[in-house]
Formats: structure tokens, sequence, C-alpha cells
């Protein structure tokens, strides 16, 4: 699955300069630069296997971590962050941690406490890994909280909605 969707993410990134200038992004160039998928070991280390063989320069990534404890939302423990920053920082050459994203509610809403959690995860990570908070971006806050999280200290939202309309997903046919 890993593969497939890693695919299709350099797939797109190759169908996407089609709809760009391609005096700014010539033939072959890579587009895909952050990734905002990376949550344990086994998928650190497949996706930097994965760049290197693609011949790519190192690809950014968040690591994303569950700030609200629900068990629907994928992500870190708040309390692994840590770790898993280091491991990527130290044994994946082809990765460049570049900061921490959470995903907001069922609700596409946060609450200040998890904003604040990711805050406090990056100061433990910033620590351990000797770098300044400045380096290390905060991606929280979605089309309903955006504000609220800019306000926070998140240097990256994601406000699709606001730009394209809520998603419509497919309703599960009952068997």
């Amino acid at each position: 699955m890993m593969r497939r969707f890693l695919n299709s993410l350099l797939v797109f990134s190759l169908r996407y300069q089609k709809f760009v200038d391609p005096h700014l992004y010539p033939e072959g160039s890579n587009i895909v630069t952050i990734c905002l998928l990376l949550w344990n070991f086994q998928i650190a280390n497949r996706l930097d296997s994965f760049v290197a063989s693609a011949g790519r320069n190192p690809l950014k990534v968040f690591i994303q971590v569950n700030t609200s404890g629900e068990e629907s939302k994928s992500g870190v423990e708040p309390s692994s962050c840590v770790e898993l920053a280091k491991h990527v920082s130290q044994n994946c050459s082809n990765l460049e941690f570049c900061g921490l994203m959470t995903i907001g509610n069922l609700d596409y809403t946060s609450t200040p406490e998890n904003f604040k959690t990711l805050a406090s995860c990056r100061s433990e990570v910033c620590k351990a890994l000797g770098i300044p908070e400045e380096k290390c971006e905060l991606s929280m806050g979605m089309s309903g909280d955006f504000e609220q999280a800019i306000e926070m200290g998140s240097t990256n939202v994601r406000i699709g909605s606001i730009i394209f309309g809520s998603r419509e997903y497919p309703k599960k046919s009952s068997d």
C-alpha cells in the first residue's frame, strides 16, 4: 500500500508538471517536496528507501502527532514524537525532518489543547535534536480553525475546504 501511495505521489508530481511553467519545473524535476504522512518507524524507513531508489533530493517530512488521542486518527503519540524525530534525523538520510503536524477533530476543528500539545512536542523535539524552534514548523489548523491555529503558532494550515468546498465522501453501500 505504501509503495502504491508513494508511486501515486510521484505520478502526481509528473502530471502536475503539465500545468506549470516548464521553465520553472523542467521535465524530470521533483515537484513533490513535502510529505505530511509520517507517523511511525516503518513508514519512515520505507519512505527513506523509496526516495533513495527514486534518485531524488531528500524529501522534507512532517511527523504526524495524534494530539487528540482519537483512535480514528493516525499519528504518533505525543510521548513518542521525540524518538521518531531522532530516528528520521539520524537514520533516514533521504528524509529531512522539518516539523510536526496534527489533524483536528472530526468536525475539522481543534481545541486549544491540541495546539498546545503540538507546540509542547515541538519544544521537546527541538531540545532533543539541538535545533532552534524556528527551524521546526508546526502544521496545525484546517478550514474551520486555522485562525486560532495561526494565533497559537502554526506555520502551515490546510484550508482546502475554504478554497474548493467541502469534500463529498462516497456513501457506503449496505449489503
